[in-house]
């Protein structure tokens, strides 16, 4: 809640006194410090694997069969779909690019589409372990909710993108000052999601899940 709140207040600070690169470099030793902290306190495997995992006759621990595996071509097909639609606006965004920037923007896109569809019918089709459970998902109400969350945050994302903009170009803000502006939006934001949560578990009530977005507008 602190976070979601005061991410952009505080992003808006540290780009007044010691400017984005440093913004970007200050989560380094965060990162480190994290890594780190995974690598010497995270067991390698839980109590429940070392008890179910098979042994063969020389001692050695045999791969069981319903061990997931990572959907390794899932995995590559949306990360190019996605670095590739980005390529895509930052193409079509750029001013130096020459005259033929409308096709450059077309054929990026065109790409990112085709990686998406891609990465569909391999996780219905052929997926052992989908990345994306889209069969699933399109079979049931799932796939609804999961696709009015998605929307959701897209438009959280483009109003907190527009905000300090807006207060920076139009009102004269400093961006400490504009990035302060999404602090009640964000506060509103997770008080709703804490109150929308309480609603559900006390009157076992999804219709209102999406309550939580009242405070935040």
């Amino acid at each position: 809640m602190v976070g979601y709140s005061g991410g952009g207040a505080i992003g808006g600070t540290l780009y007044t006194w010691v400017g984005w690169r440093w913004s970007f470099l200050l989560h380094v030793p965060i990162v480190l410090a994290c890594a780190l902290t995974t690598v010497l306190q995270l067991p390698k495997d839980t109590p429940t694997d070392r008890q179910s995992t098979p042994v063969n006759t020389q001692g050695q621990k045999e791969e069981s069969p319903d061990t997931e595996k990572l959907d390794y071509i899932g995995i590559s097909l949306l990360v190019c779909a996605i670095v590739t639609a980005l390529m895509m606006v930052q193409v079509f965004q750029a001013d130096e690019i020459p005259e033929n920037k409308l096709y450059f923007t077309i054929a990026l896109g065109s790409v990112s589409l085709l990686l998406g569809i891609a990465f569909c019918i391999y996780e219905m089709c052929w997926a052992e372990t989908p990345l994306i459970p889209l069969s699933f998902m399109l079979s049931s109400k799932t796939g609804v909710i999961c696709a009015v969350q998605i929307l959701t945050m897209i438009a959280d994302m483009s109003f907190a993108s527009a905000v300090s903009e807006y207060f920076v170009r139009t009102k004269g803000f400093s961006m400490a000052a504009a990035s302060a502006c999404l602090a009640p939006a964000g506060l509103g934001g997770a008080v709703g999601g804490i109150l929308a949560g309480k609603y559900i578990q006390r009157f076992e009530r999804k219709a209102l899940v999406h309550i939580h977005h009242l405070p935040e507008g």
